[in-house]
């Protein structure tokens, strides 16, 4: 095995990153030569962070410029990013099933199992039927994940998290965003009452 490490700097943005090569024996192509393998540190990002997580205020409420949510949120939403950004994607699927079971509990309390989590969310106004539909499918790659050793691929775990920002999205972020607009926008004036029926 043969290794080299290179430390790169963009001359654009000044980014510095290590690109570590390797050349495995017996890892050979066609002419039968070394095939090396190609690792970045940090690893590039996948995916960018929707832009509200980067206005969270997880301890003094709403503020003009930010969003409240738990901070076990902003916290598990952010380590799943990372595992996401390490190509670790049964990891990142698991952190998303972790992360919904336990946004439901915190508005629901917890109904010993995700299907009564899940039905008691419903019930809850949080999610429609539709929605309970999909998540259940966001749920079940995370537990499959964990327990029948599912290594879902990029995209699935793409549409998952996709599924889990829209749901918390909705909670914290919007539902602020609509208050906030509710409180600027002028009232509808009285109509006058002309006595004609």
């Amino acid at each position: 095995m043969r290794i080299l490490g290179m430390s790169l700097k963009c001359a654009g943005c000044g980014d510095v990153r290590l690109r570590h090569t390797n050349w495995f024996e017996g890892r050979m192509d066609e002419e039968d030569q070394p095939v090396p393998v190609i690792t970045y540190y940090p690893p590039a990002l996948i995916r960018r962070p929707p832009v509200w997580l980067s206005c969270v205020d997880v301890s003094h409420g709403v503020d003009v410029h930010l969003v409240w949510m738990p901070e076990f949120v902003s916290r598990l939403l952010r380590e799943v990013y990372v595992a996401l950004q390490n190509d670790c994607c049964s990891i990142a699927a698991m952190g998303i099933r972790a992360l919904l079971e336990r946004l439901m509990i915190e508005h629901v309390e917890d109904q010993g199992s995700f299907g009564g989590n899940l039905d008691a969310f419903e019930r809850a106004g949080y999610v429609g039927p539709r929605q309970k539909a999909i998540i259940e499918a966001t749920l079940e790659v995370g537990h499959a994940s964990i327990h029948r050793n599912y290594n879902p691929t990029l995209q699935d775990v793409t549409h998952v998290l996709d599924i889990a920002e829209n749901i918390i999205q909705s909670i914290y972020v919007s539902a602020e965003q609509a208050k906030a607009l509710k409180s600027r926008i002028p009232p509808r004036p009285k109509r006058k009452n002309t006595g004609d029926h």
